[in-house]
């Protein structure tokens, strides 16, 4: 029933604006533009702007300019226009030829004045905004400042509304089609732990974020790791001047955050600074029933289990950013960023045992009390010099350092009983688990322009990497004395160092054709120490991993592309380490230090194309993989990663976007893959499935000058062993702005219509030659409505002089 859901709430939202903007439409346009100092690039505040009829030169709107520069225009009927622009101290500018037309509706001129020291320069652009999705060949571009969510949320939030991302209850998003999926911000990794990267995530301010791009076929500059990237721009710089910012959010499911901010620019120099905090409470809820079968196929037992837990974290994120130009030919980047976490939760398990009779035979009672903190501190710098003799060639050094530590505590009380209600057993068990991750990269980049059409590039970079991860485990029981737990105690140490290096060759062609070549030469270095285990040192290890791409623009309306490239999932410190986890003494887990990399060769086939109103991308994909490395249950209470074989994926991805009169625009994207495993282990027997995943989201101006955005999510995923079903998600808001967009508030609902179901089930052979069959489902009560109000003050005044002269300006603008 929930499938259908996803589309009848869709198409009645459809409807319901498609009627609200069909009595609305009329054959009208809007011009809105900045104006600046052409020689400082500052703002120009208080400036005169006058549009006439292109025929005409009787005014037929005045505007002076807003603090921050800017000015608007609207409902001007479809026609030529120009626009004329003077202030005291700069040569007066006409802009021509402005078409408003049905292909151009929104049109935005930004214009640099002229002081009246110097040569006459005509420099004006004139484009249309940006939509909040972009398609490419490679890459889906998600422009946060177009979105309703710019304000007051955070990375998580917008992750959950980009097409093909889909952000699992653990905070971790994936690439829809893609096995690994990595995270980069600023075109660096970012995800050297996963509870790290979930942090921050949760914690980064959307004020920060630029724009996010989903890159399917990463270029060689990319660490090969990983299938896909999803890479998070952060903003460079603000308007000259002071500009700063507060907001705060608050939800129904008691969650909140804020965040302030402030920036000063110059000529040169732009500084900076950022402050976030939240708090996220979470309620889960989960059911699970397996079927237990021996080596003849007969059932031998059943099991049910229902769990809940509770948890409430407070994160804490601080940034600060330099953006220095040292000449016009350097530039210096620097920034730092430090996260906080704390959290604290509690679970309870009732664990019930039946035999073949369906005959209760135990009750297990399991209450547990966890405490986690941790920190991460990451420091960035980057050098860019550019040639003066030869324009286009480039040369640039990179340097990050990570570190991060987390304590987590766990506090276990289990109680044993039979059918009668009679306590056979109890133990308490404490575990502390301290892990430290820090890392140190180093990259040098050049790039030429060999000539009009072609550019080379070369580059290497260095990742010297450590983690350590010690558990120490206590128990205590009716039987034995409080001692040590030596299967689950372990220190564990773990070192990884890359050495790459990489070329890549652009070539495009009068004819619009676009060639892209590279490859990446990458020398691993591993090895890792126990205590409770054999120390390994794999020996180390050399790939090349090409890429290329070709691309053909045609009449300036279609693109055809076709790409390959070669990538890698290494196995990690969390899949490599053996460390036992039997929180769940029905689901053990452990790590697997036997583990060998995976290789994964994806080729795309991509089209393009638009129209005045609309366009519509398609993909297709088809990826090999051997060794795959995926969570695998290996006996009927254990689970740990396999290299389980070869898998083979086909998918299919649809996107597109269709503008419904002026303001409104619908964006679609469906992605259907067809996944295959095949193995020689008896851990494993041929399998394959569908995956599915359709995103829709609608986006636009609504009547008294409201923002809204709404997107619903559907998704169904195919694994080696089952599969996860019929998960619904939705996400609504609407943004309205006053004094002069200083203000902006925003209501916002997450899956208004049910909170957040997902169903697992599977039905696997085990090396034991018997086999089991288990249904899972998982219940997170994510219905939560929120409210946001944020502030912007931008203070970028050039002189004082322009305050004595405001009533002139304001009279001859208003004449």
């Amino acid at each position: 029933m929930k499938k259908y859901v996803f589309f009848i709430v869709f198409f009645l939202l459809f409807a319901i604006v498609l009627f609200a903007t069909g009595q609305t439409v009329k054959e009208t346009g809007n011009v809105n533009g900045v104006v600046k100092d052409e020689a400082t690039g500052e703002i120009i505040d208080f400036a005169g702007v006058s549009i006439y009829k292109t025929e005409t030169e009787n005014a037929l709107k005045n505007f002076m300019t807003d603090p921050e520069g800017k000015f608007s225009f609207n409902d001007l009927p479809f026609g030529s226009y120009k626009i004329k622009v003077s202030f005291m101290g700069y040569q007066a500018k006409t802009v021509e030829d402005i078409v408003i037309n049905a292909n151009d509706q929104d049109i935005k001129v930004d214009i640099k004045l002229t002081p009246n020291s110097a040569t006459v320069l005509e420099e004006v652009v004139v484009k249309a905004s940006k939509p909040v999705v972009e398609f490419g060949a490679d890459t889906i571009t998600f422009n946060v400042d177009q979105s309703v969510y710019a304000q007051g949320s955070t990375a998580t939030d917008l992750l959950k509304t980009v097409p093909m991302v889909t952000v699992d209850p653990d905070g971790k998003p994936s690439i829809a089609g893609k096995v690994n999926t990595r995270v980069f911000i600023d075109g660096k990794p970012s995800d050297y732990t996963s509870e790290t990267l979930a942090d921050l995530l949760t914690v980064l301010p959307s004020e920060a974020i630029q724009k996010i791009e989903v890159i399917t076929n990463p270029e060689a500059r990319y660490s090969a790791d990983g299938d896909g990237i999803i890479n998070i721009v952060l903003k460079k710089g603000y308007s000259l001047g002071l500009s700063s910012g507060l907001s705060y959010t608050l939800g129904t499911l008691g969650d909140y955050n804020g965040t302030a901010y402030s920036a000063f620019s110059n000529k040169k120099i732009t500084v900076n600074g950022s402050y976030s905090f939240k708090h996220a409470p979470t309620v889960n809820g989960s059911d699970l029933a397996r079927t237990n079968y021996n080596s003849s196929s007969s059932i031998s037992s059943y099991m049910n289990q229902n769990g809940s837990s509770k948890n409430e974290t407070d994160s804490h994120n601080a940034r600060a950013s330099l953006n220095w130009d040292i000449t016009p030919l350097q530039n210096l980047r620097t920034s730092v960023n430090y996260n906080t976490n704390n959290g604290n939760g509690s679970s309870l398990l009732d664990d019930y045992r039946f035999n073949a009779s369906q005959v209760q035979t135990q009750f297990i009672d399991q209450n547990i009390l966890t405490n986690n903190s941790g920190n991460s501190f990451t420091f960035n710098a980057d050098y860019t010099l550019r040639f003066k003799r030869r324009k286009g060639q480039s040369l640039s050094a990179g340097l990050t350092f990570f570190d991060n530590g987390t304590l987590r505590d766990r506090d276990l009380s289990r109680e044993y009983f039979k059918t009668n209600d009679v306590k056979t057993n109890e133990n308490r068990q404490y575990r502390s688990n301290d892990i430290g991750t820090n890392r140190l990269d180093f990259n040098l980049d050049y790039s030429r322009n060999l000539n009009k059409f072609a550019t080379l590039s070369l580059g290497s970079q260095v990742s010297l990497g450590n983690n350590s991860n010690n558990q120490f485990v206590t128990g205590y029981d009716f039987v034995n004395s409080l001692d040590t737990i030596s299967r689950l105690t372990n220190e564990f140490g773990y070192r990884e160092n890359i050495y790459a290096f990489y070329g890549s060759y652009r070539l495009r062609t009068k004819s619009r054709w676009t060639f892209r070549t590279g490859i990446r030469s990458e020398i691993t270095d591993v090895n890792f120490t126990q205590s409770a285990f054999p120390s390994m040192d794999p020996k180390p290890y050399h790939n090349l991993f090409p890429n290329i791409s070709i691309n053909k623009s045609y009449k300036k309306k279609y693109n055809f592309g076709l790409s390959y490239s070669m990538r890698i999932t290494r196995p990690r410190e969390n899949a490599l380490n053996p460390l036992v986890d039997d929180t769940n003494q029905s689901n053990v887990s452990f790590g697997n230090p036997n583990l060998k990399p995976s290789y994964i060769n994806q080729f795309q086939l991509s089209f393009g194309t638009a129209g005045a109103k609309w366009s519509f991308t398609p993909r297709l994909n088809y990826t090999t993989t051997d060794k795959i490395i995926e969570r695998f249950r290996v006996s009927t209470d254990s689970v740990t990663y396999e290299n389980l074989g070869k898998n083979q994926a086909l998918t299919l991805s649809l996107f597109g976007n269709y503008r419904l009169g002026k303001s409104i625009t619908l964006t679609g994207g469906y992605t259907i893959s067809r996944r295959s495993y095949q193995s020689k282990s008896t851990l494993q027997i041929p399998s394959s499935g569908y995956s599915q995943r359709g995103n829709m989201t609608i986006s636009g101006q609504v009547p008294y000058s409201i923002t809204l955005e709404g997107q619903l999510n559907y998704y169904t995923n195919a694994l080696a062993q089952g599969r996860n079903s019929g998960s619904l998600t939705t996400n609504f808001g609407f943004r309205k702005m006053f004094l002069k967009n200083k203000v902006s508030a925003r209501l916002s609902v997450e899956d208004p219509f049910a909170n957040r179901s997902f169903f697992e089930s599977s039905d696997v052979l085990t090396n034991s030659g018997g086999s089991y069959h288990q249904e899972r489902n998982f219940l997170s009560k994510s219905k939560n409505y929120t409210f946001s109000i944020g502030y912007r003050f931008i203070n970028n005044k050039k002189q004082k002089a322009k305050e004595d002269v405001k009533k002139v300006l304001t009279k001859e603008a208003t004449k």
